[in-house]
């Protein structure tokens, strides 16, 4: 179970961390990662750092639901760990259980024909990583701010990622990231009056 004695969501042993953990493990192993024991330090402190992201996220994800509800498309953006994120958002909630049109777009392709599609009424969800591809999404954020009024921005770096150390927390922007995204999710489902697991075809039909 991912839920701690309280009814809290145990974030250090969900599959996020799980997988990521796997994979400092593997670097532990192959490459004598030098970042090892911060790394292992940083899902120690996973619990009490993300615990009061969904309340600091709480009222903008009902406003973005309000805000939301009646659009036929909403991209994502997002670049580094946090471009899975995006592609999450896009394909699992908007597409897969919201009916939502949507596609994720990676922070340095965007200007490489996606951007043309902007203007003032265009959505975008904007994940910000923290790390070597931050510049990246920053720049992405600068234009789509630009052209268009309708942009929500989804920072791990303000959900408080940087409790853990500067050398690996850009690995864990994802989780941040995430759990702040479900919550948006949760929120525009509630708005448009349907379930996050609602289904047309999966488990339906044969395919």
């Amino acid at each position: 179970s991912n839920e701690t004695g309280s009814g809290e969501i145990n974030y250090e042993s969900s599959n996020m961390a799980i997988a990521l953990r796997f994979g400092f493990e593997l670097l532990r192993l192959y490459d004598n990662y030098k970042y090892y024991e911060k790394a292992i330090a940083g899902f120690a402190v996973l619990n009490r750092s993300l615990k009061n992201v969904k309340e600091m996220v709480k009222k903008r994800a009902i406003k973005f639901g309000e805000d939301h509800k009646n659009d036929e498309v909403i991209y994502t953006v997002g670049s580094g760990p946090s471009y899975n994120i995006a592609y999450a958002l896009s394909n699992c909630i908007f597409l897969g259980m919201e009916w939502i049109n949507s596609s994720s777009i990676h922070s340095g392709e965007l200007f490489h024909g996606p951007f043309e599609i902007t203007d003032f009424n265009t959505p975008f969800v904007v994940f910000m990583s923290e790390g070597k591809t931050r510049y990246l999404d920053e720049r992405a954020l600068k234009f789509l701010q630009r052209y268009s009024g309708r942009v929500t921005i989804i920072d791990a770096k303000e959900l408080g990622v940087s409790i853990i150390a500067p050398e690996v927390e850009e690995y864990f922007s994802a989780i941040y990231n995430w759990v702040a995204a479900f919550e948006y999710a949760k929120e525009i489902a509630i708005a448009k009056r349907h379930p996050l697991y609602e289904r047309r075809y999966m488990n339906k039909v044969e395919y």
